[in-house]
């Protein structure tokens, strides 16, 4: 092992290693502590315990309890205790414990579909967990066993579904090949293994090309390269095709649940399958106990877990090990406690989504700056290790390398993801995006002397033109300064004092950019991306992303204090506006659909005081 890896093996033990407080182990030749209790004569019942399973159950306790920080160790089996418990128990594995299971648990016969049922339920639930899954079988019969936990975790892709047409060009294209050579489907579908099928299964790209470059395809590049074109079929569709089968082939073994994607190293010396909340090194029985550190370390170092994840996972430790003293530390400053305690319970129904928001804020930061100083120390580590190696190596080890970080949808999603962030308010304020169909109808119309036998003719018109026009979606921004938009903060000394339940504000229109144009100019201060229904959107405050224009804003009143309904995120909303020489108020129903952070609202609301504050008296430009 080179020094990179030696430094990475240190990174990974401290992530994944150190934090292990407990074990359990699941083996049906593993005396328990249920069978001893059972049993009229403990002596007795010991001596008849196989003699293997109680020396290996001794070795797996004293390297337990031989550790600088020993682990707590718990035995279950597969034969008294059924399966059942196993798979219920499993779930509610703390993070930092560790599973050593044995897959061949015979106490009922089920072999090894028990021991892929409480895998499955690990990958199921809300905690990343480490399994040590080990065996009887010789190296071979381990990657076997690899293969049949992987399909057991898998879940049928979608994405290689044809359809009808596409389906009916494929069986055209195979009817004309099978002139020139009998059964080429047939030799082409055993070209697709098992885990070739397995290595494809976990990635998105389109262009299934790459395929024809995996370790084991050979033989399927050399076949399709032999056939005749055919441009009804391109390689890329056949593929596709190949694959669809290969999945209606395998699917009895599949995941009944999305357990998401997982990733395979089927090499004999080092066997493992790493998934989102689950990592599983296989290992054969003949490795004693006092090697099983080492070789989920050596596993975990082979499946190149991304530096962020890396990271991600020592805040996640780092909250559970310190966590305890930052909050005592936060505790003994009983003055700022007071303070928090007394905004926390403070009877103002309006503000309660707010305050509840900000209090566990300010905690979260409270209990972040405490242990910032050792994450800081973590990930100079990190960098050290990961700068000298080239950016596609490292894209490529953590399975990143089909992410173009200069492409338009990358982009496109990184800057809506450091730009926006969830609702942490009940009510409208500085930043929040909000949309609605715009109303041809006035709700109200304020007429003048004499224009009132405008208003029969006027409104006739209206009507019309409103059968004609299509509804248009309206974004818009608030921009008010957040100070005003508390709820019952502006019941003095404004428009609507007497009306405590409108809350004037000001809005400013956002306008629908392209996203490729935008992110070429991201960089110019000049637009904003919010995904609106799952899917990314520009927008500005300038039409067409023009600086140069003005940004178009009105004088908005939101209903209800500008409180909007928890669920739904739906906010009465009327406009002023004219039509044609009549005043008119509009009320939508305004759905939320965003809010920028903090410093990105700020920008817009300096942007606009600009444009509100500029100089006019006394100028005479040409």
């Amino acid at each position: 092992m080179n020094e990179g890896e030696n430094g990475l093996v240190d990174l990974v033990r401290d992530v994944f290693i150190s934090p292990i407080r407990s074990v359990l182990v699941i083996d049906d030749e593993f005396p328990t502590l249920d069978e001893l209790l059972e049993a009229k004569d403990a002596t007795s019942s010991l001596k008849a315990l196989p003699a293997i399973g109680t020396d290996r159950l001794r070795q797996i306790l004293k390297v337990a309890r031989g550790r600088e920080i020993p682990w707590l160790v718990d035995v279950h089996d597969g034969r008294k205790i059924r399966i059942e418990q196993e798979e219920v128990i499993a779930p509610r594995l703390h993070p930092s414990d560790l599973m050593v299971l044995d897959y061949e648990l015979q106490g009922e016969g089920r072999g090894g579909t028990a021991a892929i049922e409480i895998i499955r339920k690990l990958a199921n639930n809300n905690q990343f967990n480490l399994v040590l899954l080990y065996t009887k079988g010789d190296a071979g019969s381990t990657v076997d066993i690899l293969r049949q936990i992987a399909l057991g975790l898998t879940y049928k892709n979608e994405a290689y579904r044809l359809s009808t047409d596409e389906n009916a060009s494929v069986i055209n294209a195979f009817e004309v090949w099978d002139e020139a050579e009998n059964g080429i489907a047939d030799r082409l579908g055993r070209e697709i293994s098992d885990f070739l099928f397995l290595n494809m299964n976990g990635r998105s790209d389109p262009n299934l090309k790459w395929i024809l470059e995996e370790d084991g395809s050979a033989q399927l590049k050399e076949i399709l390269s032999k056939l005749t074109p055919n441009k009804q079929a391109p390689t890329n569709l056949v593929l596709k095709w190949l694959i669809e089968q290969k999945q209606e082939k395998l699917q009895l073994q599949f995941s009944n649940k999305n357990l998401g994607k997982i990733r395979i190293n089927a090499h004999e010396d080092c066997c493992w399958i790493s998934g989102e909340r689950v990592f599983v090194t296989l290992l054969s029985k003949k490795f004693e106990p006092i090697e099983f550190e080492r070789k989920i370390v050596e596993a975990i170092v082979s499946s190149c877990p991304a530096p962020h994840r890396l990271l991600l996972t020592k805040m996640r430790s780092l909250i559970d090990q310190r966590g305890f003293v930052a909050e005592v530390d936060i505790l003994r400053d009983i003055h700022v406690q007071a303070v928090w305690l007394h905004d926390f319970l403070k009877e103002d129904p309006a503000e309660e989504t707010s305050v509840i928001a900000a209090t566990v804020t300010r905690h979260w930061e409270a209990i972040g700056d405490k242990l910032r100083f050792e994450l800081n120390s973590f990930a100079t580590k990190l960098r050290v290790q990961y700068r000298d190696t080239s950016m596609k190596d490292v894209m490529r080890n953590c399975g990143l390398e089909g992410v173009d970080v200069l492409s338009a949808e990358t982009l496109k999603k990184y800057n809506c993801f450091i730009s926006t962030k969830p609702l942490d308010r009940g009510h409208l304020t500085t930043g929040v995006v909000f949309h609605f169909q715009k109303r041809r109808k006035p709700a109200q119309l304020a007429m003048r002397p004499g224009e009132d036998m405008l208003l029969e003719a006027n409104l006739e018109k209206l009507q019309i033109e409103e059968v004609k026009e299509v509804k248009e979606v309206e974004y818009w921004i608030c921009l008010s300064p957040a100070c005003d938009m508390v709820p019952g903060q502006k019941n003095k000394g404004n428009v609507a004092s007497e009306i405590s339940t409108l809350l004037p504000f000001t809005a400013v229109r956002l306008h629908t950019i392209d996203p490729a144009a935008a992110v070429k100019k991201a960089t110019d201060n000049l637009y904003i991306f919010l995904k609106v229904y799952d899917e990314i959107q520009a927008f500005s405050i300038h039409a067409k992303g023009d600086a140069k224009t003005a940004p178009e804003w009105e004088q908005m009143i939101a209903h209800d204090l500008g409180i909007f309904h928890a669920e739904t995120k739906i906010l009465p909303i009327t406009s002023i506006t004219k039509f044609a020489s009549v005043v008119a108020t509009h009320e939508v129903e305004a759905t939320v659909t965003a809010q920028l952070r903090s410093e990105y609202a700020l920008n817009l609301l300096q942007k606009l005081g600009a444009q509100l504050s500029r100089p006019g008296l006394g100028m005479h430009f040409k």
